[in-house]
């Protein structure tokens, strides 16, 4: 890479991804970070796995997809509310320390 040359500048190389669903094949292409597309198709095809499992209509692999979106959703949502939950004890915090701060200067 030269200098100045960022990822962006670089031309994209297209991945091809294939994912296995109910004994059908879903065939995807991306241009996205080899490493960030090896761990998100891993924990798809691991979460569609065992959404495979809980669907009793093996001509219905809509159906585990969507529940492995809605697993993954939840995890995504959990995720959210623990740094939000993170943030606002980080920011009370920093207010608290600033108190203090304040308090020693004025003495």
């Amino acid at each position: 890479m030269a200098p100045n040359e960022t990822s962006r500048d670089r031309p994209s190389t297209e991945h091809v991804i294939e994912i296995p669903l109910m004994g059908q094949k879903v065939v995807l292409k991306t241009q996205a970070d080899p490493r960030l597309v090896a761990e998100v198709t891993a924990l798809v095809i691991e979460r569609l796995e065992a959404s495979s499992l809980r669907v009793k209509n093996s001509n219905a692999p809509h159906l585990a997809a969507l529940l492995a979106l809605f697993d993954i959703a939840e995890d995504y949502v959990e995720a959210k509310r623990k740094v939000q939950d993170h943030q606002s004890e980080l920011i009370l915090k920093v207010q608290q320390l600033q108190s203090w701060v304040d308090s020693a200067l004025k003495e």
